[in-house]
This record gives C-alpha cells, structure tokens and sequence, in this order.
C-alpha cells in the first residue's frame, strides 16, 4: 500500500476482509502460504492489522485513526526504500515483486471514498 502510494484505508472490518479474501484469492503467491488459506484470510489479516504495532522487529506497522486504517514505516525509512522494506518479507514462498502485486490488488479493491491517496 506505501507502494502504491496510499496513505488509508477504511477501516471498516468487513470491507477489510473480504477485499483481502478476494485478492489472496487470486494472487498466485497464496497457495504458499497454507496458514492462511481455509473460510477466511481476511480476518487473520485484520487481526494482524490490530497488533502490528506492537511488533518492533517489522519494518512497517498500521496505525488505527478513527475510520481509517494509515500503514507506516518505522524507524526512519523514507517512502523511497519501500523496495527495502519488502525484502524484509520476500522469501522463497514470495518475492518483493510478489509483494507489491497483492498490494496493488488489494488497494483497487477498494472505492475512492474508502482510501486516502498519497
């Protein structure tokens, strides 16, 4: 989403998850990752959103502000070392360039009124 040069999201739970479920869906990296396949990705993803700021060790985080959703770098990484920041989650299940497809995906899911443009 940093990527993709968007700065929020709503923050509506349902509009979350099931853009997210649509996506992982379709994106081809998924299969990779079993622990989030079954009935609902989505919600592991919106749980995840919740307590990322809790989580020193990531690069990135979401912050929570009302009826949006902001994500975040940390640490002082400027938006121009986003490629960086994705290769702290690139692997051989997923690449950096994998990464920013699923964002891609996933920020167009949404309507204009339900995301803040950077």
């Amino acid at each position: 989403m940093i990527a993709a040069r968007i700065e929020g999201l709503t923050s509506d739970k349902m509009a979350l998850e099931l853009n997210f479920n649509h996506v992982w869906g379709r994106w081809g990296a998924a299969a990779r990752f079993p622990s989030l396949g079954g009935m609902n990705p989505g919600n592991l993803f919106w749980g995840d959103v919740h307590r990322s700021a809790a989580r020193r060790w990531a690069s990135t985080a979401w912050e929570i502000d009302g009826q949006w959703i902001r994500p975040y770098l940390r640490d002082g990484w400027m938006l121009e070392e986003v490629a960086t920041c994705l290769d702290d989650f690139a692997d051989d299940r997923a690449s950096a360039a994998d990464w920013l497809e699923l964002g891609r995906f996933y920020v167009d899911r949404f309507t204009a009124e339900e995301k803040i443009l950077g």
